[in-house]
């Protein structure tokens, strides 16, 4: 009997380091995680950018129901950027939280844009935490 119990616990052991060894915990703080969901939308959808991987379908999946509606063709892109021209690198500059009258948690994020030497603050993003994670609900241009 003893020796199942030391087989059983060494099995537990065993299934518990390995969870451990693959498991990565969701590291990123609050302001990390938005500003992760705008870098990566200004990635699938900005050509101009170096480090680019335009997908449409990827940048819809980061926007929330409502707002998918509006952006159903790829030529959303330049409707939700109101440019014409790409900039060279984009930037998160300022990360505002609030919580709205549903007690959900919303952000405010301003973006710069670097066109040849100059940063202007160009973009705000608005987004919702919902049970997907952060979403975002609508994007305003400064310019």
């Amino acid at each position: 009997m003893n020796k199942k119990i030391i087989i059983f616990l060494g099995v537990v052991l065993v299934l518990v380091i390995a969870y451990f060894s693959f498991y990565e915990p969701d590291t990123l703080s609050p302001k990390g995680r938005v500003s992760q969901v705008v870098d990566n939308y200004m990635k699938y959808t900005l050509g101009s950018l170096s480090d680019s991987k335009i997908d449409y379908d990827k940048a819809r999946l980061l926007l929330t129901e409502s707002l998918k509606s509006e952006f159903q063709t790829p030529a959303f892109i330049p409707h939700s950027y109101c440019i014409q021209d790409g900039p060279e690198k984009v930037q998160v500059d300022s990360i505002n939280f609030s919580v709205n009258d549903q007690n959900q948690a919303l952000s405010r994020v301003f973006v710069k844009a670097k066109y040849g030497e100059d940063w202007v603050e160009v973009w705000e993003f608005h987004l919702i935490e919902l049970e997907d994670g952060w979403l975002i609900n609508s994007i305003e241009c400064l310019q």
